[in-house]
């Protein structure tokens, strides 16, 4: 890759030349942010602190391009405006990281989910060998059995809405 320079020359006629820094030389840390962001259990913290610290190499760098006038002007202020779209490109990426921080963190139920065939498995067997323990015959627990299930069949779908309105520690009761 090319070496980029910045050329000044000041009202007096001196020239002077600064060199650009690569990505490489002002140690980007877009390989190790996507890295993290790739890894569904990296905390977000450090990597919105990476991203700070890109945007902070970014700022330092566009305050290089900037400052004297010039006659390179015009190019300093295609830099500059490059760097701002990176530093707003980051940005975007910390809102995007928020939002699937919290995505993450909803609290999702599915219905047809083995988890939770499992667990509803679990408690309905406990239910039948509690029934069983207390001294309820075979024939009346499955009786209650018929009639739980066709209970909770005709409310199955007043539950599913009701879930689907939950919020956090919110629950209110939808009445028949």
């Amino acid at each position: 890759m090319a070496e980029e320079y910045v050329m000044r020359v000041s009202p007096d006629g001196q020239v002077s030349q600064t060199r650009i820094p690569s990505d490489q030389e002002r140690k980007s840390k877009m390989d190790e942010i996507m890295k993290q962001i790739d890894d569904a259990d990296a905390p977000l913290a450090p990597i919105k602190r990476m991203i700070a610290m890109e945007i902070a190499n970014i700022g330092k760098e566009m305050i290089t391009c900037g400052g004297e006038l010039n006659t390179m002007a015009a190019i300093d202020t295609m830099r500059v405006k490059a760097l701002s779209e990176q530093v707003k490109a980051l940005r975007e990426l910390g809102k995007e990281l928020m939002e699937s921080d919290v995505l993450s963190k909803k609290d999702f139920l599915n219905f047809e989910g083995p988890k939770l065939a499992y667990v509803l498995e679990e408690y309905r067997q406990g239910a039948v060998d509690t029934l069983k323990k207390i001294g309820i015959d075979d024939g009346t627990v499955q009786q209650f059995l018929r009639q739980w299930r066709d209970l909770m069949m005709e409310n199955e779908l007043r539950i599913r809405r009701t879930t689907e309105k939950i919020e956090f520690n919110t629950v209110e009761k939808d009445k028949k």
